[in-house]
């Protein structure tokens, strides 16, 4: 039960005064006729419409009702799609498989980009180690599995096809490029630093 609204008591003073047979003035007769119109106005609010102008309570059986309607004859509802199946086992193994990828490639470069500079066989393989992804790859299948999936869904494949997939799309060569770019920028700045403090550097 919800509290008491405040009682009105200039209400009760004027049906108090016309119980008792006393002569209302003006005032008094335009008070009480404002309060029974916003009575009448919050009843209207909370009444619900009849039945027969609310589809909603009418019955099933009523076939004039649409919310009821039966579909025409030979057209079968659609069932709703169900919702595909994921093998958590498949899913972290084709995480592992891409991650195995994208961890090549960035080695690769790296070590190409290396080589380049002349470095030796040893210095190449410590780079080449130092940013693979080690321990972060186990963290990484772990935790896969929207990642996966939502990858799946964009791509409409079964999880053992999405390597396929990525690799059609274009998706590693474009981490490739990404990867070397970064290293590109990153090799730009350390030759940049090296020149300038070459300039730098009294005579």
């Amino acid at each position: 039960m919800g509290e008491a609204g405040p009682v009105d008591t200039r209400l009760a003073d004027i049906l108090k005064r016309k119980a008792a047979g006393e002569t209302l003035s003006h005032s008094d007769r335009g008070y009480l006729g404002t309060v029974k119109r916003r009575a009448a106005k919050q009843a209207d609010l909370v009444t619900p419409a009849p039945a027969d102008k609310n589809p909603l309570l009418e019955t099933a059986t009523n076939p004039d009702n649409p919310l009821f309607a039966s579909p025409p004859p030979g057209e079968a509802v659609a069932p709703l799609p169900a919702a595909p199946a994921y093998n958590t086992e498949t899913i972290h193994r084709t995480a592992q498989s891409i991650l195995d990828l994208c961890d090549t490639v960035t080695q690769d470069l790296i070590g190409d980009e290396f080589k380049k500079a002349g470095a030796d066989a040893r210095t190449v393989d410590v780079w080449k180690d130092a940013v693979a992804m080690k321990t972060a790859k186990p963290i990484m299948v772990e935790g896969s599995d929207p990642i996966i999936i939502w990858l799946c869904e964009k791509l409409d494949c079964a999880p053992e096809q999405l390597e396929t997939k990525v690799k059609g799309s274009g998706f590693l060569a474009g981490m490739g490029l990404w990867i070397y770019g970064i290293h590109s920028a990153v090799k730009a700045a350390k030759e940049f630093q090296a020149e300038k403090l070459k300039r730098d550097r009294p005579a």
